[in-house]
């Protein structure tokens, strides 16, 4: 996973932290696509996300659960050798919540921007939500 971050909250100690939070959040999630790892994904995303747009022209509208499914059903990149990656472009942190945007790219076919919607709560931060556009490479 490679990164072209722009973090926009002050560099204090507290955001460092929460910044480094995220980014392990969005490891556990690239990590969970690339190799089609529930135990990762079930790690970053929290009970109650939902998982939302395109995929093409076919609109998702689901539980995360959804998500969970279609990944056990692909044959993942890592053993496709597939070249995905997911490039984060932005983390942008409010207290308590966080929206990171990634680029995704080579997904099973598709390019994807993706915004992953996170909260930090007494367990830590976790994905509620990942609203997404993908276009197909070909």
């Amino acid at each position: 996973m490679s990164s072209a971050t722009s973090v926009d909250v002050p560099a204090t100690k507290g955001a460092q932290d929460a910044e480094a939070a995220i980014r392990k959040v969005v490891e556990l999630y690239y990590v969970g696509l690339r190799d089609a790892d529930l135990t990762s994904l079930g790690a970053a995303f929290n009970d109650l996300a939902v998982v939302c747009g395109y995929m093409g022209a076919e609109l998702f509208l689901k539980h995360v659960k959804t998500l969970y499914d279609f990944v056990l059903s692909e044959e993942p990149p890592s053993k496709k050798g597939d070249p995905f990656t997911c490039e984060v472009k932005s983390i942008e942190i409010a207290a308590n919540t966080a929206i990171v945007t990634l680029a995704e790219h080579d997904y099973l076919g598709y390019d994807y921007t993706t915004y992953l919607h996170l909260i930090r709560d007494e367990t830590g931060w976790s994905i509620v939500s990942k609203l997404f556009n993908g276009t197909p490479m070909k």
